[in-house]
């Protein structure tokens, strides 16, 4: 992070004495601005992922003879498909 900062600072003087040109500096924040992006994008990717799985989930059970429920840290309830039946243990 550090090195990020001070990479900043350098293209500020840089910019501040009119050089524009591609300092190492410059070439080492944009590549580290590429690896966050390309790490956002692949986390979203996993995100997305991982919801299209519990949707998946979700909508076998509703099909189901199975009662879901899903409690907070707390013990309240914070889901259910509750059938007929089936009822959470309170």
């Amino acid at each position: 992070m550090h090195s990020i900062l001070a990479d900043l600072a350098q293209e500020v003087i840089h910019m501040e004495e009119g050089n524009f040109n591609q300092s190492p500096a410059t070439e080492r924040v944009a590549k580290h601005h590429q690896s966050l992006t390309e790490a956002v994008a692949a986390l979203t990717r996993e995100a997305s992922d991982s919801n299209e799985r519990l949707n998946t989930f979700q909508r076998l059970l509703e099909i189901s003879d199975v009662g879901f429920f899903e409690f907070d840290d707390k013990g309240e309830l914070i889901q259910a498909n509750v059938r007929q039946g089936y009822l959470p243990l309170l």
